[in-house]
């Protein structure tokens, strides 16, 4: 296989099709053989189709690749996937690839340079990471913003929180931590519960904050987005998923909202209060373990019972965060 320098990582795609192998500038992307080779008697080698990803992009003078994710809502078929790939310069690139367009394995669908979002301030801006070869300047961002890993807040699962598999929260070395949601490929499959349980969650805040006083304006300026944002999902006729062993079952497929942006929001940077004056903790990686559904609300007004009732009921009710520093 065509794979130069050291191996950091390797990721099977969700049903098994691809593999993701990920070195410290480079991603190649090994199509899995038939797993009817696994019984063959044949022991000769198998030579893996692969396909390098952006090849302009992960290359030897641009930034380390420091993290891979196969996206929990991506559509994961046997000609194609979605990768997210997160740079130590803090960009963040969404792959939506398909074997019959060899075009989604050089260029992302959606790519957002953290630095400048933080300083963002219209969501109309241009938020895409500088390209190949360009001189990036120097802003103060650079040190504060090294990425040390990153990772989805969810796995897809209609047992867990809404918003979580379409969370992704990166860790920076010095220790700040961000979340950036709702980062969606450009066709994303929602879980049965997602829908009601955002709407459950949305519409009776945004009642509240429009009764509330002035100073909750920007509460309310983000959570009519999120209706709007919400709104024009409801207003799709989902597609029908193919029945393949990547598509969740009971999904729906949608096509991700263009309203307010396809740009995630970011928030943070979170930091923990460690109660010395240390300003580098020198985080090394990051796991995060979803806030379950909240049955309660989804089930106000319904007369049916949810088959996620029963669920995941010894998760807690609240988002887990875990952080490894180099320090032990």
């Amino acid at each position: 296989m065509p794979v130069y320098g050291l191996i950091k990582q390797i990721l099977p795609s969700p049903n098994g099709a691809f593999l993701a192998i990920v070195t410290e500038h480079t991603v190649h992307i090994a199509v899995l053989p038939d797993s009817s080779h696994l019984s063959s008697t044949d022991k000769s080698p198998i030579r893996l189709k692969t396909y390098q990803l952006g090849p302009t992009t992960h290359v030897i003078p641009e930034a380390p690749v420091v993290s891979a994710l196969w996206h929990p809502l991506g559509l994961h078929t046997n000609i194609g996937g979605c990768l997210v790939t997160i740079t130590a310069d803090a960009a963040v690139r969404v792959w939506e690839l398909d074997r019959n367009n060899h075009w989604s394995f050089d260029q992302p669908t959606l790519a957002v340079d953290l630095k400048k979002l933080v300083d963002g301030t219209s969501s109309d801006q241009d938020f895409a990471p500088s390209g190949f070869g360009k001189n990036k300047g120097f802003s103060a961002d650079v040190f504060d913003m090294e990425v040390a890993s990153a990772c989805f807040a969810g796995n897809g699962n209609d047992k867990e929180d809404a918003w979580a598999p379409m969370t992704l929260w990166v860790a920076m070395k010095p220790g700040d931590l961000y979340a950036l949601c709702p980062l969606l490929p450009s066709k994303w499959q929602a879980p049965s519960t997602t829908i009601p349980s955002l709407s459950s969650a949305i519409i009776p805040k945004l009642a509240a904050l429009e009764e509330a006083p002035e100073d909750l304006e920007e509460e309310l300026i983000a959570c009519r987005q999120q209706y709007e944002w919400l709104r024009e999902i409801d207003e799709q006729e989902p597609m029908n998923p193919q029945a393949t062993s990547g598509t969740i079952q009971g999904a729906d497929v949608f096509t991700r909202p263009a309203n307010p942006s396809s740009i995630p929001r970011l928030q943070g940077p979170f930091r923990f209060d460690t109660g010395d004056e240390l300003d580098d903790l020198g985080l090394c990686d990051i796991l995060v373990i979803a806030a379950r559904l909240n049955v309660e609300d989804l089930m106000v007004g319904e007369e049916e019972e949810l088959a996620a009732e029963s669920g995941d009921q010894d998760k807690l009710s609240a988002t887990v965060i875990c952080l490894t520093s180099g320090n032990g």
